[in-house]
């Protein structure tokens, strides 16, 4: 599986929402860094921790504000309505889901294109998505992108999530 998300537990997964692609130009701080060729030019901690944080306040099943998290899902507005379809057939388990993510890879433009599809910045992020903090999927691999200045969950992998949930991604 090439990317997961966090809602349809309770059974055997966690759910979410999520597909297509972004066309949207990555910008670019002016901090000059070592990352893999013409990714970005942001400094790769900072990158790295920016995509931790907007991951754990993406999958935080506590945190109610749905805009809040649709603001950190790539294309949000296309998906936006698979999110929510997800999210409450995942009922209760989403509430108690999170996750904790174990490793960020950042990609060069050349893979963010080979495993997404998309010309854009982006990541590889190795996470466990947990109910009540105990593991229900470890070892997931899913993808951060780099669009509008922001590092967001792709719809790829909540697209991948959503599915295994029931719930399909728009066309």
């Amino acid at each position: 599986m090439k990317a997961l998300r966090w809602f349809a537990v309770p059974f055997a997964v966690l759910a979410l929402v999520g597909c297509g692609s972004s066309s949207k130009k990555a910008a670019t701080t002016s901090a000059p860094t070592t990352l893999p060729p013409t990714t970005t030019t942001q400094d790769p901690a900072a990158a790295k921790a920016a995509i931790t944080a907007n991951w754990t306040t993406f999958f935080d099943g506590k945190n109610p504000d749905t805009n809040a998290k649709l603001a950190l899902l790539e294309n949000s507005a296309k998906i936006g309505d698979a999110y929510k379809q997800a999210e409450a057939k995942a009922g209760t388990a989403a509430s108690q889901s999170s996750s904790k993510v174990s490793g960020v890879e950042l990609l060069s433009i050349a893979d963010c294109n080979t495993n997404l599809g998309e010309s854009v910045p982006c990541a590889k992020v190795t996470y466990d998505l947990l109910v009540n903090g105990t593991p229900a999927l470890s070892g997931q691999i899913g993808y951060a992108v780099y669009v509008d200045g922001q590092w967001k969950v792709s719809q790829v992998t909540d697209c991948a999530l959503s599915h295994l949930g029931g719930v399909e991604c728009p066309a």
